[in-house]
């Protein structure tokens, strides 16, 4: 931050760790000393997005005028070099709240008002760039239902080299098998997982960033 106050510096892109790091590093009145009020493009990337993160961030810079609309969550992946999704410019952090335990019942995505399951929406995807959710049978699966997140885009790789078990595995007919799960929300990517990541206790699917 002080560098970007310093040189009036308006996008800067950083993994969520970055965001973290900066708000936790940060201590009382520092903020006051920088003028972040020229920052319009603040983007978020990489991991998957905790709300609470740009949250911290954002209440922790506002003293140097950062301007919370400036946040850009999206979604990319080195396989397809590189971006697949953006939230619009200046609309700032898009989160959904869901019911954890229907999600972990079926799949289905169900909004509630109070609830722990917070996810960051990633955007629309760019344009010509394609995005499914997949159940376990390959299928596509209808908004604000979980499942596995594939992508074909027109920047998509031809495969890992000297991989060709692991190209079967996760390229399909031009469609890159991600390994994240997420689900659609009116059109834009919703990220709640890594496949390999996930724990299940007795047919009950469990997360362990939950």
């Amino acid at each position: 931050p002080r560098l970007i106050s310093d040189r009036g510096a308006t996008i800067s892109f950083a993994p969520p760790f970055g965001f973290e790091l900066t708000a936790r590093r940060l201590r009382p009145g520092d903020a006051d000393a920088f003028d972040l009020s020229r920052w319009r493009i603040a983007g978020c990337g990489a991991d998957m997005i905790r709300p609470d993160v740009l949250e911290r961030f954002a209440e922790a810079m506002a003293p140097g005028g950062f301007d919370s609309g400036a946040l850009m969550p999206s979604y990319g992946m080195a396989e397809v070099s590189l971006a697949v999704s953006f939230t619009p410019r200046g609309r700032g952090l898009g989160v959904d709240a869901i019911d954890g335990n229907a999600r972990a019942a079926d799949g289905t995505v169900r909004p509630a008002l109070n609830s722990s399951a917070r996810f960051t929406r990633c955007g629309h995807p760019l344009p010509e760039y394609h995005v499914e959710i997949r159940d376990e049978t390959g299928s596509a699966l209808p908004d604000l239902r979980e499942g596995s997140v594939f992508l074909s885009t027109p920047s998509t790789m031809e495969g890992y080299h000297d991989s060709p078990e692991l190209n079967r595995e996760i390229l399909r007919d031009g469609w890159l098998d991600t390994g994240d799960l997420g689900y659609l929300h009116e059109g834009e990517l919703v990220l709640t997982g890594r496949r390999k990541d996930l724990i299940i206790v007795n047919g009950r699917n469990i997360w362990p960033q939950d």
